[in-house]
């Protein structure tokens, strides 16, 4: 231990003679030239200052490292309880590490690192311990690369280029109090509170359930105020209805609803998913800022780039789109419109003049336009050299934009990745081969992919064949977009007791052609999409 792990280390004080430390002494020693060496214990060595020639040694002596992190350290954050969030029910935070020595590996260390929500429950941890393969967690994208800094630093490295850069967005940009940032407002997605009532597959559906819903509040307000009050409200309202905070205080004001069909219009709900939803202030729970970027009652044109928020579990998301955004859209996303609106209707550029110079004076050219920035913003973003290499930074604040060479070819792709996305359901579907099967009865609901054969089970009569396997690439989170499809035609039980007994009209064999020819769709703007980060990566970065 001395003259490895303490003799790399830089700091003062350091403590590496705990048991564990020993053992890993002992163990990476013990298996020779090939071997692997697992352990559970305390995760402070993942980011203690005194373990950072722990941290040195293990980078020069295994090839790979595969870190899971359970997280919980009571001392860090006091709003869990060990007993209920931590895997042993302890104060200490608590890691998984799995060091793999391969000499025929060459290079520098792989370090793969994976960080569980620190509120998630003990329970929930080891289910998801017991459901869970360090294979299938790759494959799906769920680690992040660690690029140990000079220090040994692991996690929350201070990194120099990334605080210099440009930020997309901040609160204080939002409040006005500063303009050096790309995007003035952003705005989380609608948050109803009631999906099941307000969103649906259809306008017929979803005018019947919103009628259904704004007569029986009605009626209730109407109750409410001949009553004599005596009972609380949440205990005097008929449940029939999803009540939410907002709804009743609305109640108890005595507001009266009115219901419009022209409320009605399309949402982006999830990826490559549209829906149609009832866009009313009073039955919507938190509109945020959406009213200034999709005014309620107008229809205005308008593009948001979708990022996810933090902190997340997932890799980095964004997805463009041109319709108002739900708030489960991408995991925790913040919306950054390319124009905001004021009251009167009036159009103006969100994208702020200090950005616009900012970029005019680094390029030297004043064709620069707050359009070209948008689109070079969400190329930079689809980089997937950036997104690797910032990967932590993205889980923990707001993007920064760098000022690459070639301001024009990262527009040029960018504006194209936003065509693509915002346009997915008008673009040339994929050729993909369909095979039909004799049914003597009605076909049952599959939706199932088979990325390996490159097929997709439409139902017991129906299946896609020659999905080209890189289209399984393009992945927002833990899904593909063809997976995105898939989830949101399955066939489901709603939860809410009126929706199930009166509205469950759902049936995929009426949208079975619709989801097939988006599938081909989305297909397509899949492979482009893998295509174009891929001629992103061949961009010439920023010095």
């Amino acid at each position: 231990i001395k003259e490895t792990y303490l003799a790399a280390s830089t700091a003062q004080k350091t403590k590496l003679y705990d048991p564990f430390v020993r053992f890993l002494r002992w163990a990476s020693d013990r298996i020779g030239e090939y071997g692997i060496v697992g352990f559970i214990t305390n995760r402070s060595y993942l980011d203690a200052r005194q373990a950072d020639g722990l941290r040195k040694v293990l980078a020069m002596e295994f090839q790979e490292i595969w870190i899971v992190d359970l997280m919980s350290d009571v001392r860090k954050n006091p709003k869990i309880s060990g007993t209920q969030h931590n895997v042993f029910g302890i104060q200490t935070g608590v890691a998984i590490t799995f060091l793999v020595r391969n000499p025929t590996q060459t290079g520098e260390c792989h370090i793969r690192y994976l960080a569980l929500d620190d509120f998630l429950l003990a329970i929930e941890k080891r289910r998801w311990l017991t459901h869970h393969s360090l294979r299938k967690l790759e494959r799906a994208g769920e680690f992040c690369r660690i690029r140990p800094s000079a220090k040994g630093e692991w996690l929350n490295q201070p990194t120099e280029d990334w605080s210099h850069w440009l930020a997309v967005a901040s609160k204080d940009g939002k409040a006005g109090k500063t303009e050096e940032v790309i995007f003035k407002l952003y705005s989380q997605g609608i948050k109803t509170n009631r999906d099941d009532w307000i969103y649906g597959y259809s306008k017929e559906e979803v005018y019947y359930k919103t009628k259904y819903l704004v007569e029986f509040y009605n009626t209730e307000r109407v109750r409410w105020k001949k009553s004599d009050k005596k009972q609380a409200i949440e205990l005097f309202v008929d449940r029939r209805i999803k009540w939410t905070t907002e709804l009743i205080a609305y109640l108890t004001k005595n507001t009266s609803l009115k219901h419009k069909r022209a409320h009605i219009m399309s949402s982006a709900y999830r990826p490559y998913f549209n829906n149609f939803f009832y866009h009313d202030k009073i039955v919507i729970s938190r509109t945020y800022q959406l009213p200034k970027l999709f005014p309620e009652g107008i229809k205005h044109q308008n593009i948001v780039i979708g990022i996810s928020g933090v902190p997340v579990n997932k890799p980095f998301q964004t997805l463009a789109v041109s319709l108002i955004p739900c708030y489960d859209l991408l995991e925790h996303p913040h919306f950054l419109p390319l124009w905001t609106y004021a009251d009167d209707g009036i159009q103006h550029d969100n994208i702020t003049d200090w950005s616009l110079n900012h970029f005019q004076q680094q390029y030297h050219d004043t064709t620069i336009t707050k359009r070209a920035i948008f689109d070079y913003v969400y190329a930079v973003l689809h980089d997937p050299r950036y997104r690797q290499q910032f990967a932590l930074n993205l889980k923990s604040e707001f993007p920064r934009i760098p000022i690459h060479p070639d301001f024009w070819a990262w527009s040029r792709i960018g504006g194209e990745l936003v065509q693509l996305h915002t346009e997915f359901e008008t673009v040339p579907p994929w050729p993909l081969k369909r095979i039909e099967y004799d049914s003597k009865t009605a076909p049952k609901c599959r939706l199932k992919a088979n990325k390996t054969d490159g097929t997709i089970e439409i139902d017991s009569a129906t299946t896609l064949m020659e999905i080209p396997a890189v289209a399984w690439e393009y992945q927002l989170g833990s899904r593909s977009a063809l997976e995105w499809v898939l989830d949101q035609y399955k066939e489901r039980t709603p939860k809410d007791s009126t929706i199930r007994e009166q509205f469950n009209t759902y049936q995929f064999a009426d949208y079975k052609e619709q989801v097939i020819e988006l599938l081909a769709r989305v297909c397509r703007v899949s492979v482009e999409t893998v295509n174009k980060t891929q001629q992103l990566a061949q961009l010439t970065w920023a010095e």
